[in-house]
């Protein structure tokens, strides 16, 4: 299984993703790194609360619907994202 990043993604990384502003070619590899790490889970849950506070005064675009969930297959090396 690879892991995609060596450390935790800054978190304006994962912002960009959540605002679903996050380059392309990078949005697998933040997929499959939520999809591994507790912490960034939490950080992502805590942002997405920021991130819907902001947008409810509309000042900003929607951001992503949901996060990728973890499923046995992605346990077992075949990302799946739900």
């Amino acid at each position: 299984m690879k892991i995609a990043f060596a450390q935790h993604p800054v978190e304006e990384l994962l912002e960009q993703y959540l605002m679903a502003r996050l380059p392309e070619s990078k949005v697998a590899e933040m997929e499959e790194h939520l999809l591994l790490c507790c912490f960034c889970q939490d950080s992502a849950e805590a942002l997405e609360t920021i991130i819907a506070a902001i947008q409810a005064t509309h000042m900003v675009q929607p951001f992503r619907t949901h996060l990728p969930q973890y499923s046995l297959e992605a346990a077992a090396g075949d990302l799946v994202t739900t």
